[in-house]
């Protein structure tokens, strides 16, 4: 047996007996509160969309058609800015070495002697 659809107007009554069971719920169960004060969000997100209200829809077609209309003429070709040399600069394992050394590295074996 399938239940019939709610109707305007019993949707009202299930609606504020919903609250009324979430506020009962809050009061007997401590902490609860806060834990549903970051569900709220999308709580009533999930029920906007559940009645099919779309937030923002408007303000997106009102975006849309002033891209169409404002586009009437091409854009001309940008050339992309050329590639800059590159500092070299230590990274990785010889920056954490360098940061860390604390006298210069040694004198190759052949060199001379005082």
């Amino acid at each position: 047996m399938r239940g019939r659809p709610l109707t305007a107007s019993c949707r009202l009554p299930v609606a504020s007996a919903a609250i009324v069971a979430a506020v009962a719920l809050c009061v007997a169960v401590p902490g609860i509160a806060h834990s549903l004060a970051y569900l709220l969000p999308a709580l009533l997100l999930v029920l906007a969309l559940r009645g099919r209200r779309y937030p923002g829809e408007r303000a997106l077609l009102r975006l849309r058609g002033a891209m169409r209309t404002g586009h009437g003429h091409r854009r001309e070709a940008v050339a992309a800015p050329a590639a800059r040399p590159r500092a070299s600069v230590p990274r990785g394992g010889r920056l954490i070495a360098s940061a860390l050394a604390v006298r210069p590295p040694p004198l190759p074996a052949g060199g001379t002697s005082s």
